[in-house]
């Protein structure tokens, strides 16, 4: 049952890494919708690659997000 969540977000963790890895510039909001995903479980994510020591840069944006 919670399997194939897991494998779900394991799968879209290895896409985010190749997104961010891809040296070009990204927004919260591009990310989000090229990984089909809310904003708020892109900053999970986020913060999950962080916490296993993946170096992602944030700046702010205008908004203040």
């Amino acid at each position: 049952m919670g399997h194939a969540k897991t494998l779900s977000r394991l799968e879209r963790l290895d896409q985010l890494i190749g997104l961010l890895q891809s040296n070009e510039f990204n927004t919260a909001a591009s990310l989000a919708d090229q990984l089909a995903v809310s904003s708020r479980t892109l900053m999970r994510d986020l913060d999950v690659l962080k916490d296993k020591g993946y170096p992602i840069e944030t700046d702010q944006g205008r908004g203040g997000g």
